[in-house]
């Protein structure tokens, strides 16, 4: 049989009177413990964390999210002494399982919180792995209108040189608007090259 365990720290070290008594009885309840630290500060973690506390006095019963929204006051009536509270939270097992190991943390300021898991983290990058890469962005109809001009521009040279119709293409280029898109300017672009190189293959074209 595996037993589990959860260890979690927080920082930074709270000083002394910003947390109401009410509020570290809570904490209390969900095995927080306490110790004096340097500085007139004290140090918060918990040897075995939990996610959820019941209050026998009171019988209310607490989740996670009210332990982060109790932080979050602390935080907000602090007045700049404490700007942020962060619990780092560390998933351990006596037997080497997949699924028992791992960790997390959550930030917390006075107007968000944020949370990272190692599982979650993990799972994102195998879902992006798997994820088709995105094909090329469609083209507005005034991006395919240049690409159009610029692709079958070099035709209108008269066929010449392919010299004298990348200099015909040049032309056509600078004549743009600059807010012309990029993406339309390197598709007609290719196209030309494209289409130059058929031309010179077939022997059309010097």
């Amino acid at each position: 049989m595996a037993d589990f365990y959860t260890n979690m720290v927080v920082e930074p070290m709270i000083p002394e009177g910003l947390l109401t008594e009410a509020e570290q009885n809570i904490l209390a309840i969900f095995h927080i413990e306490s110790v004096s630290g340097p500085g007139n500060t004290i140090f918060l973690h918990a040897e075995e964390y939990f996610t959820s506390a019941y209050n026998d006095e009171t019988s209310e019963e607490y989740d996670e999210d009210f332990l982060i929204s109790l932080f979050q006051g602390v935080v907000r009536r602090s007045e700049g002494k404490l700007p942020w509270v962060s619990f780092e939270i560390s998933y351990h097992c006596s037997k080497m399982r997949s699924d028992g190991f791992g960790g997390a943390a959550v930030f917390i300021t006075a107007d968000k919180i944020e949370w990272v898991s190692t599982a979650q983290w993990l799972k994102d990058q195998q879902v992006r792995l798997d994820k088709p890469a995105p094909g090329p962005r469609e083209m507005t109809p005034e991006e395919q209108d240049t690409a159009n001009r610029l692709g079958y521009m070099g035709l209108v040279a008269d066929r010449k040189t392919l010299q004298e119709a990348m200099e015909y293409a040049s032309m056509i280029v600078k004549s743009l608007p600059n807010k012309t898109d990029q993406l339309a300017v390197n598709v007609a672009i290719q196209v030309l090259i494209n289409t130059y190189a058929k031309l010179i293959a077939k022997g059309e074209l010097v």
